[in-house]
């Protein structure tokens, strides 16, 4: 275990070239995975994710925040074949059963609905067998809940799954896996752990700063979604309701230790679909599938601030951008 001491956090300027030509040496060597945004026509603005990156999808309940998180650990793992061996991506699901994505992984590849699959209906039993072969050269591993394990599985705090990852990482695969990233669904869902007071604020406060420490410890991006506030504070207007740079539930330290901020606004949760919404002398006809895409933070030099119109293909659970506002 590493001991924390006194002057470990004061450099010179000769010690940050030190540590900054260490730190290049070190990726040019290992050449760690570079990550960039999934939706087309918003990549080119978005600064792709480096190691220690720390990057939030914030939007409110049903909002499509789990929807983007599983385009972008599926885009990454997907091209991962073309990298390196034995890298994998890491999503951390604390809502949705394990069992569930399988069946929503299967129904993507076969003609079977996700009903059918829940009541055991399949109408055809060897096309489903062929999408496990395709599902398993997917290098993702998922942190999660299952239904079959539920009663030997420990709360998904932060700490638990912090064993979790360096279980998979130094035992199961005796440290032959690498992290090209770490997907987390979602911060306030992870459960408390044994050393957590009674106070929720400080939970997620403290919770958000282990998230950062992870990419540092896995040397990979971390992406972790976010409830946003019942009520924003920093929406422009009913008419365009995307969470601010400070509208993360429980702590403004979210926006504080982000590197990246993602909003997401689905109008239909708010307004009727059909429903004719106007914003800045534009018109847009609320439907099903409309979602829009906000970049509110970028640090190192990035531009931020500009927003997106999309709309979800829910037959793939993918978002795909319409145009820029």
């Amino acid at each position: 275990m590493t001991v924390k001491k006194v002057g470990a956090a004061s450099f010179s300027s000769v010690d940050m070239t030190t540590e900054t030509l260490r730190q290049i040496k070190d990726r040019a060597e290992n050449d760690y995975k570079v990550i960039p945004f999934p939706i087309k026509g918003i990549t080119e603005y978005f600064g792709p994710l480096f190691p220690g990156h720390l990057c939030v999808v914030q939007a409110q309940t049903t909002n499509g925040k789990s929807l983007l998180i599983d385009q972008w650990g599926n885009f990454i793992a997907k091209n991962l074949i073309d990298h390196k061996a034995n890298e994998v991506v890491i999503k951390v699901d604390l809502e949705t059963w394990l069992e569930d994505h399988g069946r929503f992984e299967f129904s993507k590849r076969t003609e079977e609905t996700v009903q059918r699959l829940n009541s055991g209906k399949i109408q055809d039993w060897e096309k489903l067998m062929d999408a496990v072969f395709d599902i398993n050269s997917i290098g993702l591993y998922r942190i999660a809940y299952s239904e079959r394990h539920i009663h030997e599985t420990p709360d998904l705090s932060v700490g638990n799954c912090l064993k979790e990852l360096e279980y998979l990482k130094d035992v199961k695969y005796k440290n032959k896996l690498t992290f090209a990233a770490i997907f987390v669904d979602y911060l306030q869902a992870l459960e408390y752990d044994s050393s957590d007071d009674n106070d929720r604020r400080l939970k997620v406060r403290k919770d958000i700063y282990a998230l950062r420490q992870w990419g540092q410890i896995f040397k990979c991006p971390i992406i972790v979604g976010v409830q946003a506030k019942q009520h924003l504070s920093g929406a422009d207007s009913k008419n365009m309701y995307i969470p601010g740079i400070y509208d993360g539930e429980e702590t403004s330290s979210i926006a504080q230790r982000a590197d990246r901020i993602i909003s997401l606004w689905m109008p239909k949760v708010l307004h009727d679909v059909g429903h004719v919404i106007s914003y800045r002398g534009d018109t847009y006809r609320v439907t099903e599938d409309m979602i829009f895409v906000k970049i509110n933070k970028q640090r190192g030099n990035l531009p931020s601030g500009a927003k997106w119109l999309c709309r979800v293909d829910y037959a793939t659970g993918e978002i795909h951008m319409v145009e820029k506002l």
